[in-house]
Formats: structure tokens, sequence, C-alpha cells
């Protein structure tokens, strides 16, 4: 608890500097309290928010020399204070999803060949299914559908013909 309050004193500190704004303070105490929660080491913890204050000091120095203007500053500020988000962008995760259920769909038609056609094959199905939401992918999730539908019935006629029924 000790280290949430040197925090918020610390933000504190930077609002009375005019480094930040008091929304900011409140954004980043914000901050501070969810990334507590979510991280296993405090060591961590402390050089991540060490960084952002030494690089917003910095940032503040640039602009009181007029290296930068005000609008860089805020820019390069808000960069600092943003959550950041490593992750692909929204359209990067749909192709990547649509790839994978294609792939799945179709992977998952071999499988039914071979294994438990009837619960392979309606994953395939399911697979396909999630395409044909899009409008630009309704083909080819029919495509995946009906072959996991075919390959699901030759699955199972083939097994029945591997065991002798």
């Amino acid at each position: 608890m000790d280290e949430l309050e040197n925090k918020v004193k610390q933000y504190r500190t930077m609002v009375e500097e005019g480094l930040i704004t008091q929304d900011e303070y409140e954004l980043l105490s914000n901050n501070f309290v969810d990334q507590e929660n979510e991280l296993e080491s405090t060591d961590k913890l402390e050089q991540k928010d060490s960084y952002e204050v030494s690089k917003i000091k910095e940032y503040k120095h640039l602009l009181d020399t007029n290296v930068i203007n005000i609008q860089e500053y805020e820019k390069l500020k808000n960069d600092i204070l943003s959550p950041k988000n490593n992750s692909v962008s929204v359209n990067q995760m749909n192709v990547n999803s649509d790839l994978l259920f294609t792939v799945l769909g179709f992977g998952f038609a071999a499988l039914s060949l071979i294994f438990f056609p009837v619960i392979f094959g309606t994953m395939g199905v399911v697979a396909g299914y999630l395409l044909t939401r899009k409008e630009n992918l309704k083909s080819r999730g029919v495509v995946i559908i009906i072959v996991n539908i075919g390959a699901a019935i030759f699955g199972m006629l083939l097994g029945m013909a591997v065991v002798g029924i």
C-alpha cells in the first residue's frame, strides 16, 4: 500500500509542477491501481513508472527550451500516458481469424475422414458458419460447410467399411 501512496504522491507532484493535467493525474492513478493488480512483480512496475515520469520530464524540458512546440509535447505525453497496445490491429485480427477458420474448417474435414467423423465434421461446419457471417467470405464458408458434411458422411462410411458393418 505504501507503494500506491508513493506513486499517487509522485503523480500529484507532477500536477503541481505542471507536467501533467488533473485529468491525466486521475488517469495515471487509476491506471496504476489497475496495473498494480495485474503485474506480478513490483520491480517491473517501479521501472515502468519511473520511465514514464522521466520521459514526461524530458519532454517538458524540451518544451520549455522551445525544442518542441506544445502540440508535439501533448502528443508525446499522450503516447506515454496512453495504455500500450502491443497487439495487432482489429483489422489484422479479423484477417487472422478468417484464415484461422478457413484452415480449421478444412483441417476438421480431413480429420473427420479418419477420426470421429461426427465430432470433427460438426466442428468444421461451425468454422464454415463463422465464415458465412461475413459477406465477403460467405461463399468460402458455404464451401467449408459442404466439404465437412461430405467428409463426415464419407468418414462414417469408411469407418463402417473398416469395422465390417
